[in-house]
């Protein structure tokens, strides 16, 4: 997904439509879960993403890299 369908600009907390699309995922996921042998070590990985618009340091977060891993935290959570 791009970062605007799940959050608003500098934020990390996924929005309506964010927590509508990561539930269609995760409905996939535990689907397809259920399908891999259980001898098979699989690692389920979540990126994160951050806006164009570089962030000033000055809010929250000091930069986009940190915008980033804040992201993909609340998606996983």
């Amino acid at each position: 997904f791009s970062s605007e369908i799940l959050f608003a600009a500098g934020s990390t907390d996924l929005g309506g439509r964010g927590k509508e699309e990561i539930a269609k995922v995760a409905s996939i996921i535990l689907d397809v879960a259920d399908q891999i042998p259980p001898e098979i070590d699989w690692i389920l990985r979540v990126d994160g993403h951050t806006d164009k618009i570089p962030l000033s340091g000055l809010g929250e977060y000091r930069d986009n890299w940190e915008l980033r891993q804040a992201r993909a935290v609340s998606v996983v959570k």
